[in-house]
């Protein structure tokens, strides 16, 4: 006399779930392990040194061999834009807190 088999559709639905499941995490799991980024052209500037001391931005920006340079007052009041030496592009101030005294500076190149 043979065991009675408890549910054998069920078990045979859950294990093709499972595997399912594991073929799905591998595939997604390899695919995000292979993604690149590709640039295509080339840099034929150097980007621009940005510092900051006591409220002031400052930025150099060295464009046809000139050294292009410009500070800006940091204010305390809403986000701000300044705009990057000799047409280069520009800057981004975005405050991270109320009390305005911790910020994201991002630079923008043209």
């Amino acid at each position: 006399m043979q065991p009675a088999r408890l549910f054998p559709k069920e078990m045979t639905m859950m294990r093709y779930l499972l595997a399912m499941m594991i073929f799905a995490f591998t595939t997604t799991y390899a695919a995000a392990s292979q993604t690149s980024v590709s640039f295509q052209g080339m840099i034929t500037e150097a980007v621009c040194h940005i510092s900051t001391s006591h409220g002031n931005i400052s930025s150099s920006c060295l464009k046809n061999n000139t050294n292009h340079t410009a500070t800006y007052r940091v204010t305390s009041g809403d986000n701000q834009t300044f705009a990057l030496p000799a047409h280069t592009g520009h800057m981004q101030l975005k405050w991270l807190n109320a009390a305005r005294t911790r910020g994201v500076l991002v630079a923008f190149y043209r």
